[in-house]
């Protein structure tokens, strides 16, 4: 019997750590290193993480009163977009992929969500429900601004 709960103790266990790793980015830099950017509440707030593909080098990359998920690699490895709820709403940030140049990119008072670099890196698209309902919009990294590009 005591076998039987250490099992299913496990198990359990087990099963939570999966669902605190909500979602896992890998991006393989220029020293052909993979890497893994995820986020994940394990220490009560929803924070960006980065570490190597063996497991070793974790990196907590954001420690906010808010909550941090949904991020995307830039296609060079050297930027990560992603959402904050810093300020009770979502909006689009980037930073370094070593945590360092934080900067925030959208400001509305709708939920911005998904972010995704362009494949040259220049722009970043993302959701939005600016007028009320879901819509698809990107933003010039070089002109700091959003546009609508479909509804």
């Amino acid at each position: 019997m005591q076998i039987i709960k250490r099992w299913i103790a496990i198990v359990v266990i087990a099963f939570i750590s999966i669902m605190i790793v909500i979602s896992i980015y890998v991006y393989k830099n220029a020293d052909n290193q993979l890497k893994i950017a995820f986020f994940s509440n394990r220490d009560g707030n929803s924070a960006i993480y980065v570490m190597k593909a063996n497991g070793w080098g974790l990196k907590k990359l954001t420690n906010t009163s808010g909550y941090e998920k949904s991020l995307s690699w830039s296609p060079d490895g050297r930027k990560i977009a992603f959402v904050s709820g810093i300020e009770k709403n979502c909006e689009i940030y980037t930073m370094n992929a070593d945590g360092s140049d934080k900067k925030r990119l959208t400001k509305n008072t709708a939920y911005d969500l998904e972010p995704s670099f362009s494949p040259d890196g220049k722009k970043i698209a993302f959701s939005s429900y600016r007028d009320g309902n879901s819509e698809n919009l990107y933003y010039e990294c070089r002109r700091q601004r959003s546009k609508k590009t479909y509804g």
